[in-house]
């Protein structure tokens, strides 16, 4: 699923003059809630009247990647000319993004996939290294991969932006170097390898390395005061990051961040040399295509439970479910909220229409593997849950608690709309939660501020 998501970004393909029943024939083809990302074909569609001085634009066409899913049957409502003229356009894979970008900022909502995608990129990139076998990764992923091989194959470096932060000092001008000897700790600390750091920089000015920074929004955007005056360590790291840029050469860098949190605040955005791309949500033909690989796959695991065939029927089931249940299919746009669903399936707890219940289910997952996929092994053995929240006194119990009570207060609550919950509103309860301890101390990194947005 990952290596098929996509961005708001559609990529330009052919030039048409063809008759509108071919036309609505190939978009019905390629319509996104039908077929996987690859295969989508999107349509900006103009008359065909004369000459092509004479075209005359329809106004019909597909909206820029939120695209109308059954985009073939608005079309095919409306009474359009016997030919038509117009540009094929195809949605741009995120894989495709970061190769064709040197400085890219990958923007997305919590749980689209931004640090997973960073993840399964280094696997690929190191498998490369070590020359072992990628039959298991998508002829595309693979492609794509390709184009970031020239001039060589880059080393990967996973680096979390809030583990620079917390070792950011007084002195502001320090925090490039700061980020430097983070940076190279990470490869330090599982290897063992240790060169100067003007080596480093001579190997990344000539395109060596592909640096992946995850989580820019866990960078807390409270000013403080420094050497330098009031600044935020958020606007810190941009600075840190953008003269890393200048530095780093022909080598790519990734950033991701939470799209609210990048957009909220002009003056804690990286400068316009990086591009910026959305995650897109997840359209029915990418949730088709990963839970019937999923099965597919699982099947063939020594443990399986399932035989192929019986893996493929258990597919289809749970496919027939999200069509028959809209409020199931709500969640399937998240790339995280759908691997939890079809891991219930896997643990034959039933998916049902009451979505508390999966909400239930779906918080007792997140508490107990949000932290896993979002950091290293080594990050989880070297920091106890405590230390993570910042907060001594939090456990997986105590913290399902506050949750609880929060989500019971913005269902009751009508001051901020439906489920909708003020900020001093969650800092009350959050502080009851914790007495003699504001939530002022702790808004610098703790995952508890993430639960706000």
């Amino acid at each position: 699923m990952y290596v098929s998501l996509t961005t708001g970004n559609d990529i330009p393909g052919e030039r048409f003059v063809i008759d509108a029943d071919t036309l609505l024939a190939e978009l019905e083809a390629g319509d996104p809630e039908q077929v996987p990302a690859e295969a989508v074909r999107l349509a900006s569609v103009g008359a065909q009247s004369g000459t092509a001085d004479q075209q005359q634009q329809t106004g019909v066409g597909l909206e820029r990647n939120g695209i109308v899913p059954s985009s073939y049957q608005q079309l095919a409502r409306q009474a359009l000319p016997a030919q038509l003229s117009g540009c094929w356009y195809r949605p741009e894979l995120v894989i495709e993004a970061i190769a064709n970008c040197s400085r890219l900022v990958l923007l997305g909502a919590p749980g689209s996939g931004k640090t997973t995608i960073l993840h399964y990129l280094v696997v690929t990139l190191a498998q490369r290294l070590l020359q072992r076998d990628q039959s298991d990764a998508s002829a595309v992923w693979r492609h794509h991969v390709d184009q970031l091989l020239q001039p060589g194959i880059p080393i990967p470096i996973f680096c979390s932006l809030g583990r620079v932060a917390a070792q950011f000092g007084h002195d502001p001008s320090a925090d490039i170097h700061t980020l430097l000897v983070t940076l190279l700790s990470s490869v330090v600390e599982t290897t063992r390898w240790v060169v100067p750091s003007t080596t480093v920089l001579l190997a990344w000015r000539q395109g060596h390395v592909i640096l992946c920074f995850d989580g820019l929004d866990d960078v807390s955007n409270v000013l403080v005061e420094t050497s330098r005056g009031l600044l935020s360590p958020r606007q810190r790291m941009v600075k840190a990051l953008d003269q890393l840029s200048d530095q780093v050469g022909r080598s790519r860098m990734v950033v991701t961040c939470r799209t609210p949190a990048y957009h909220q605040y002009a003056s804690a955005r990286l400068s316009d040399t990086w591009r910026i791309r959305t995650i897109q949500p997840l359209h029915m033909g990418q949730v088709r295509q990963f839970i019937t690989t999923w099965h597919q796959n699982v099947s063939q695991l020594p443990q399986s439970p399932w035989t192929p065939d019986a893996a493929q029927a258990r597919a289809r089931d749970l496919l027939r479910t999200l069509e028959h249940l809209p409020g199931l299919r709500e969640l399937t746009t998240s790339p995280l909220l759908l691997t939890m669903l079809v891991l219930l399936d896997y643990h034959a707890r039933e998916c049902t229409a009451a979505r508390v219940d999966m909400y239930e289910e779906l918080v007792q997952l997140l508490l107990e593997r949000w932290h896993l996929i979002r950091t290293t092994r080594h990050e989880q053995q070297a920091q106890p849950t405590s230390d993570r929240h910042g907060l001594e006194q939090i456990n997986r119990s105590n913290l399902r608690s506050i949750i609880h009570e929060i989500a019971f207060e913005a269902h009751r609550s009508t001051s901020s709309g439906p489920g909708g919950l003020s900020v001093a509103a969650m800092r009350q309860r959050i502080d009851h939660f914790l007495p003699g301890r504001s939530i002022q101390r702790h808004l610098g990194g703790c995952p508890v501020r993430s639960m706000w947005r």
